[in-house]
């Protein structure tokens, strides 16, 4: 499976299943926020990497509720199969960040809890 195909399966499942009240607050500055392990399918793919760790910010207030279901991205990292981590996706992988950002406008800021 390629990016494109992840992408558009969980665009319409946001459109098809998440609360509509919340989707209101799923595009910030012209990027669609996706639910958390979406992203990490996502990024598997954009980067060919088997696993994917994305670690959130949990105190980020969002939608004026107890529960906050929008989370702040803190860092992504990149497991290869040598184990070697790569803590740094957005330098090391840039055409691929690039990429979901410029063409697919996906947020790398936060993401669906």
């Amino acid at each position: 499976m390629d990016v494109r195909t992840i992408i558009l399966e969980t665009y319409a499942q946001i459109l098809l299943y998440q609360d509509k009240a919340l989707l209101s607050n799923l595009v910030f500055f012209n990027n669609i926020v996706v639910p958390l392990e979406s992203l990490r399918s996502i990024i598997k793919v954009a980067t060919k990497s088997n696993h994917v760790e994305i670690l959130l910010n949990e105190d980020v207030k969002c939608c004026a509720s107890k529960y906050n279901p929008i989370g702040k991205i803190e860092t992504i990292k990149i497991i290869k199969d040598n184990g070697e981590v790569i803590t740094d996706f957005k330098n090391v992988y840039i055409k691929e960040y690039n990429e979901l950002i410029n063409n697919y406008h996906l947020s790398l800021l936060y993401c669906i809890k």
